[in-house]
């Protein structure tokens, strides 16, 4: 049995999370979410749908950003 990876850009994850793609950028670069979730192809993420789903499922929680403090 073969299973097709399905990917999605940024604009359809934003659409399905309901959030700005600056705030999927911001999430990214802080490494806020889980990075199973997201491969990048170039500069540009691709996110795995399925884990996507399962991450969301699972209460999709954002970790808390790092206070960098010299």
């Amino acid at each position: 049995m073969s299973e097709s990876l399905i990917l999605m850009d940024i604009n359809s994850v934003s659409d399905f999370l309901k959030v700005k793609p600056e705030t999927i950028y911001s999430w990214i670069h802080y490494k806020q979410i889980p990075n199973r979730i997201y491969r990048k192809l170039g500069k540009r993420p691709r996110f795995i749908r399925e884990e996507l789903i399962k991450w969301f499922l699972d209460g999709a929680e954002i970790a808390k950003r790092r206070n960098n403090i010299c």
